[in-house]
């Protein structure tokens, strides 16, 4: 019996040795999920510590290695919804505040947006592992494209949502930054899923010599890009000197902080318009050229109100300024959210209507069956988009108008420069988003609108963030959130176009054609071995 027994003891302890050394993995895995999620969250507004891009995909990648699809996928899963709750947590606030959903309708809506995203994170990883499990070692280049063809599939897929793409954690980074006029914000995260899968490869002990030989090649030839990377950046900043043909010009942003739920009402609209027009009374002194308003500034349908058209037009003529104001406009039954351009004498020139619509704010796709979860749907109706990129155009520049979210789309925005915007703007509300980091996280995707196109980024809100943007990506005259300000500032119109601007995201498209050869080669290679 002493045998059997203590054959049985050695049994146990082996369970047990077995399994706290599971459970230890397990720990260890988990901590490396978790900073991974911390460090990206970190790198974004409002906490902006952009450093922390670089090495916070390595615990994740390293977390993965030698792993099957599944586990790999729930991993990514897991760090991309935790990322997304810590720089999203603020969709949840504006749903129940605004939306006037309960708070769970809200948390749950908002989850269900933070799944999604963080698919794109799991699949990420799971392809990742796929490749290194079942075909080969998957090349560190290959692995930076795949991240940025998901995040190109982001951008439009489900009427697309890039919010906070990995490379606009670089908009305090403008050396790096600069390589957006050649490759967009998708070339900036390519640069940093680079770097951290060479991280990840070097630190990591599962590759045998010569995958860490073929590393060791990749890394003569990463620390080559890096050095076009940072040198193209540090040496355009430092000898940029065209000075544009164009005149420059003196404009004004009006911020009057008017909250939206309430301008709406009667009585309301004709105070919204008194407070702008008390801000622009200080300007008489000024010789302002352009004035920009917010998005709805003018709370109604502009063309129709002759209330609102008469306090447009009084704007106009006091202030001696062209002015872009934002407004509602209607054609028989279709309604648009629009901006409209008016000269000194305060009459309407010219007309944008906005062209990506903010699905469940502005259209409701899948209406019939929202309708049965959400009982608000019903009455609630859709806006129209525009038909086309309309060029504003007064004495003084030529505009490219873009509204609300739209300037979140790095194509839809280069579209207007190469249509023949010498200066862009962005008109917003951004008061929805409360005081949390997704106002300063809109205002900052905006520097690489600038630096993509070379053009100067006007951008006004009704409650902050409002400024101005140059060419280089620097920022001018930044408001501050929920306070009435105005801010004025020389811009000097660019007629000049970037790469980008010429061939808009080629870079993107390249990096889906690499992958998917380095697939087909992955399938002939492992069919050649067996």
């Amino acid at each position: 019996m002493i045998p059997v027994r203590a054959a049985a003891g050695k049994n146990i302890k082996s369970v047990a040795a077995k399994m706290d050394k599971k459970n230890k993995l397990l720990t260890k895995n988990n901590v490396m999920l978790l900073a991974s999620a911390l460090l990206l969250i970190l790198a974004f507004p409002k906490f902006s510590i952009s450093f922390l891009a670089w090495v916070c995909l390595i615990p994740l990648l390293i977390s993965i290695e030698g792993e099957k699809f599944a586990k790999s996928f729930l991993n990514g899963l897991l760090v991309g919804f935790i990322f997304y709750a810590g720089t999203m947590y603020w969709i949840v606030g504006t749903l129940r505040i605004y939306g006037g959903l309960s708070w769970s309708l809200s948390l749950g809506l908002g989850a269900l947006l933070m799944v999604y995203l963080a698919l794109y994170f799991g699949l990420f990883c799971g392809i990742v592992s796929f490749f290194n499990r079942f075909l080969y070692s998957l090349n560190i280049f290959l692995i930076a494209c795949l991240w940025v063809a998901l995040e190109y599939l982001r951008t439009y897929l489900l009427s697309g949502f890039p919010w906070n793409l990995l490379g606009y954690s670089q908009w305090n980074n403008l050396i790096v930054a600069q390589l957006a006029s050649f490759t967009g914000a998708y070339g900036v995260s390519f640069v940093i899923v680079l770097f951290n899968a060479l991280a990840a490869k070097l630190i990591s002990f599962y590759l045998e010599l010569h995958h860490r030989r073929q590393s060791l090649r990749s890394l003569g030839i990463f620390l080559l890009l890096l050095t076009i990377t940072f040198g193209y950046g540090i040496v355009f900043l430092a000898l940029d000197t065209k000075v544009s043909e164009l005149k420059p010009i003196k404009t004004a942003i009006i911020q009057a902080n008017i909250p939206p739920n309430l301008k709406w009402t009667p009585a309301e609209k004709i105070n919204t318009m008194r407070k702008y027009q008390s801000l622009v009374d200080r300007l008489r002194n000024d010789i302002i050229e352009v004035i920009v308003f917010p998005e709805t500034a003018a709370p109604g349908l502009l063309r129709e109100d002759p209330e609102l058209l008469h306090r447009a037009w009084q704007m106009a003529k006091s202030s001696k300024a062209n002015i872009l104001i934002g407004s509602l406009d209607r054609a028989g039954q279709k309604f648009y959210t629009s901006c409209f351009c008016l000269n000194i004498d305060g009459e309407i020139i010219g007309q944008y209507n906005k062209t990506h619509l903010v699905p469940f704010g502005e259209t409701f796709p899948y209406r019939k069956y929202l309708e049965k979860i959400i009982p608000l749907v019903k009455e609630l109706g859709d806006f129209t988009p525009g038909h086309s990129l309309n060029i504003l155009k007064s004495p003084h520049s030529y505009y490219g108008v873009n509204i609300c979210y739209e300037d979140i789309f790095p194509d839809l925005v280069r579209q207007l420069a190469k249509n023949g915007a010498e200066v862009l703007v962005n008109i917003s509300i951004d008061s929805w988003y409360l005081d949390t980091a997704a106002p300063y996280q809109h205002f900052y995707m905006n520097v690489f609108r600038a630096i993509e196109n070379r053009r100067w980024v006007i951008r006004s809100t009704a409650s902050g963030i409002s400024g101005y943007i140059d060419p280089h990506g620097f920022i001018y005259s930044q408001t501050q959130l929920f306070q009435p300000q105005i801010a004025i500032q020389m811009v000097t119109p660019e007629n000049r176009l970037t790469f980008y601007t010429k061939y808009g995201d080629v870079f993107a498209k390249a990096c889906v054609l690499l992958l998917a050869l380095g697939f087909s080669g992955g399938l002939i290679r492992r069919k050649a071995v067996a």
